[in-house]
C-alpha cells in the first residue's frame, strides 16, 4: 500500500488534536472573555465546533481511504484541504507576519498533496455502491 493516504490520515488526526487541545484555549477562551455580543460569541462557538466536526470527519474519511479507493471521497477530501489552505493564505496575507502566525496554510497544503498522491494498493477495492 502506498503511504500517502495513511500519512494524510495521521497528519489530519494530529491537526485535529492541535485544533481541539491547542486552538480552543488560544482562540475560543479569548472570544468568550471578550466584549463581543452574546450573539457573535455564539456564532463563533458554532463555527469553531463546526470546523472541529469537519476535521474529525476528514480524519475518519482519510483513514477509510487508506484501505478503500473511493474517488469521489478522495476528491472531496482533496478539495476541502485545498479550500482550507486557500482560506489561510488569504487570511495570512492580511495580517503582519501572517504566514508565521497562521501556519495552517502549510499543513493543509501538505494534506492536499498527500491526498492527491495517495491511492490504496491494487488489492483493495472500492466501497460497494
Amino acid at each position: 500500500m502506498r503511504l500517502f493516504t495513511p500519512l494524510a490520515a495521521a497528519l489530519m488526526a494530529l491537526t485535529t488534536a492541535a485544533h481541539v487541545f491547542g486552538g480552543g484555549p488560544e482562540i475560543m477562551d479569548p472570544v468568550a472573555a471578550s466584549a463581543l455580543t452574546a450573539q457573535v460569541q455564539s456564532v463563533l462557538w458554532v463555527v469553531w465546533h463546526g470546523i472541529t466536526t469537519v476535521l474529525v470527519v476528514m480524519t475518519m474519511a482519510l483513514a477509510y481511504l487508506s484501505r478503500h479507493d473511493v474517488p469521489a471521497l478522495r476528491i472531496t477530501c482533496f478539495t476541502i484541504c485545498l479550500a482550507f489552505a486557500g482560506l489561510f493564505v488569504v487570511a495570512a496575507t492580511g495580517v503582519p507576519n501572517g504566514f508565521a502566525i497562521l501556519p495552517q496554510w502549510a499543513i493543509f497544503t501538505v494534506l492536499a498533496v498527500l491526498v492527491g498522491l495517495g491511492r490504496p494498493s491494487s488489492s483493495t477495492s472500492a466501497a460497494p455502491a
